[in-house]
């Protein structure tokens, strides 16, 4: 081999060398941008809006109470329905569809329990002379003798 034909030889394999280093250079920007892409998806997306479980329906929706007002919404295919419990939250997308269930509110107002109408209904005191009806699952607290939190 002739030293033409050496020094060309040394200059494909560092071409061929380069070459590879930037494909990789390329590969990791590709993964990087991808990455960041979907972190900019996710701080750009519109916020979620939470409703209240209140009942479903015979055609696959489920009425929900929702920024004060009562709505009949469609729910995801993922969620079973039948495993919704009145008072649980659910989380609502732009349109106002079901798109997870969550849990119940853990935060509420401290009442009097004043009378057990059934096993999912009381009447509670909310202030020294306002009474109401709880519908909503009731989780005891021991706050006292007769004190309930309201969900």
């Amino acid at each position: 081999m002739g030293l033409r034909e050496r020094i060309e030889e040394e200059e494909l394999r560092h071409a061929f060398d380069q070459n590879e280093k930037l494909v990789n250079a390329l590969y990791e920007a590709r993964e990087q941008i991808s990455s960041l892409k979907e972190e900019v998806d996710n701080l750009t997306a519109p916020p979620s809006t939470y409703g209240v479980y209140l009942s479903s329906n015979l055609d696959g929706t489920v009425n929900v109470l929702s920024q004060g007002r009562k709505v009949k919404v469609s729910t995801h295919p993922a969620i079973d329905v039948k495993t919704l419990r009145p008072g649980q939250e659910l989380v609502l997308n732009e349109g106002l569809n079901v798109v997870e269930a969550a849990g119940y509110e853990i935060q509420g107002d401290v009442v009097i329990l004043k009378e057990q109408l059934d096993d999912e209904r009381a009447v509670v005191t909310c202030a020294p002379t306002r009474k109401r009806s709880a519908s909503s699952p009731i989780r005891s607290a021991s706050c006292g003798s007769r004190s309930a939190t309201t969900s």
